[in-house]
């Protein structure tokens, strides 16, 4: 299996470039040494035409060594497509010139650093960042899905620069708006089959002369279960898959399909609303695996389907790349630490009408989460269930939305603070100073009473909260064969079942 990686590699090396490169270092870092610069001396790294790393976790160092090998030495060729990493960024200014060492070869007076025109970035990376390839010779560039963000003037000035794909098929999920030129007329832009046009109406990537799609970017996989398993329907498919929509009966012995492809292979994007889940519940460790710390889960976002009432201990934990998951209306169980450092999950938690009871550290580091509701049913919240671990010269910009009448108990815990905060009065008070907290009316003084509660900005009584629940009980969802139309994007997200009610777009319609 090495021995075929590293032939892809070669080849791909080979038309990555467009010519035969004098001498291509290839390195896996897992096998070799614990970094580039440890596999190979300066003496040979300097005279280094391309370098392919084929497994392990490149960090901070490793970027900067290479960057020093396209300054100071040969390297012309970068592909770290096989690799993962430690950090999540290329950083800002990483192969940005710092001296002048060779004139373009277009002719124009001003010159560029270093010899970097080929790059496949690794992996995981989340972020690229601000003039990261600023004046470089960039020719071609491979962004892989992972990327939601390319800081300002990331590729600006970069006049050679002709080609450029990206494998996530959403344009508008990635921030790019100041990352290029205005004027892109002479490079192409490649992306996943059937997203041209969402690229195309973004003002980011809309500046390219061209736009073309290419097959094998970006893979939607689906999956019926009709009795059999995840791997004997899916088998050795499961590892190329990027998104995955399955329906029918999930195991949970499944669950370790699921991960397999979320660690070993490519799987970021899992859409479970058309299945029955085994005992409508999601196990355990779901989506986390605890044989090898040094994987790097790659989940982005999940769908759960209605009827699933119990999110099991540690269900997503140390999924740092998790960017979105829904919590059916169906669900009274969040377990301990379910969510714990899912770094990266944005927009608003809707705890259920019917749950009475928050774990432990149940969404613990969730720091980017701008909002909660919290129901009339929800009497008490586990030690750390909301512990954010800021530093004290951090804000919290939050909305907190509490249905009902008096503050929510917390849980007797051997913690030192004991409060779903996980902190002290007066770090809260800085912590919380610029968030709102509204209530409905007539509770604002049993808020403003608590020790905790009292810590919000601003506590606000709205009519929009009753104190009371809505009266509609969550669904039960038995086993069933789902024939609803059922629509999706092509990164395998399930929108409805109304197509009227959607965008202009492609949309894939009961898996066709």
């Amino acid at each position: 299996m090495i021995m075929k990686k590293t032939l892809a590699v070669l080849f791909s090396l080979a038309v990555f470039q467009g010519i035969a490169a004098k001498t291509v270092k290839v390195i896996n870092i897992t096998l070799d040494k614990k970094h580039i610069y440890q596999a190979m001396t300066w003496e040979e790294a300097s005279e280094v035409d391309s370098i392919a790393v084929t497994g392990g976790k490149l960090d901070a160092q490793d970027f900067q060594f290479l960057a020093r090998c396209c300054n100071e030495g040969k390297l012309s060729g970068i592909d770290l497509s096989g690799a993962t990493t430690h950090t999540d960024e290329i950083p800002d200014w990483l192969f940005r010139p710092s001296k002048i060492n060779s004139a373009r070869q277009n002719g124009s007076k001003e010159s560029v650093l270093g010899h970097l025109q080929y790059f496949r970035l690794p992996y995981g990376i989340h972020r690229i960042g601000e003039q990261a390839f600023f004046n470089t010779g960039l020719r071609m560039i491979e962004i892989p899905k992972t990327v939601g963000i390319i800081g300002d003037n990331a590729f600006a000035n970069c006049e050679d620069l002709r080609e450029v794909t990206v494998r996530n098929p959403n344009g508008a999920a990635i921030s790019a708006r100041y990352a290029f030129d205005d004027n892109m007329s002479a490079a192409t832009l490649i992306v996943p089959t059937g997203s041209a046009g969402s690229f195309a109406s973004d003002e980011a990537w809309a500046k390219f002369g061209e736009i073309t799609e290419r097959d094998g970017l970006y893979t939607t996989r689906y999956a019926t279960l009709n009795g059999n398993t995840l791997e004997s329907v899916l088998g050795d498919d499961l590892q190329t898959t990027d998104s995955l929509v399955v329906t029918g009966t999930l195991k949970t012995s499944d669950f370790q399909s699921l991960r397999n492809g979320i660690y070993n292979g490519k799987l970021t994007g899992i859409n479970l609303s058309g299945c029955y889940i085994e005992n409508n519940a999601i196990p355990e460790h779901a989506f986390t695996d605890e044989t090898d710390w040094e994987l790097k889960s790659k989940l982005q976002y999940v769908t759960l389907p209605e009827g699933v009432t119990s999110i099991g201990k540690e269900a997503f934990a140390d999924c740092y790349t998790l960017q979105a998951v829904n919590l059916p209306q169906s669900l009274t169980y969040i377990g301990e630490a379910a969510f714990y450092q899912c770094f990266r999950m944005r927009g608003n938690i809707t705890i259920p009408e019917g749950m009475t009871r928050l774990s432990v550290s149940a969404f613990d580091q969730c720091r980017r989460l701008s909002g909660f509701y919290l129901p009339s049913s929800l009497s008490v919240l586990g030690q750390g269930c909301f512990y954010l671990r800021i530093s004290m010269d951090e804000e919290w910009n939050v909305t907190f939305r509490v249905n009902r009448m008096t503050p929510p108990e917390t849980a007797p815990s051997e913690g030192f603070y004991n409060n779903p905060f996980n902190s002290s009065p007066s770090k809260m008070k800085k912590m919380l100073l610029h968030s709102t907290l509204y209530v409905p009316v007539g509770a604002k003084p049993a808020y403003e009473a608590d020790e905790m509660w009292s810590c919000f900005g601003k506590i606000i009584e709205t009519p929009d909260l009753t104190g009371k629940t809505s009266g509609i009980a969550a669904p039960n969802v038995e086993k069933a064969e789902c024939k609803a139309t059922r629509i999706y994007t092509l990164d395998g997200r399930y929108v409805g079942t109304d197509m009227t009610r959607l965008g202009k777009g492609v949309y894939v319609v009961n898996g066709k």
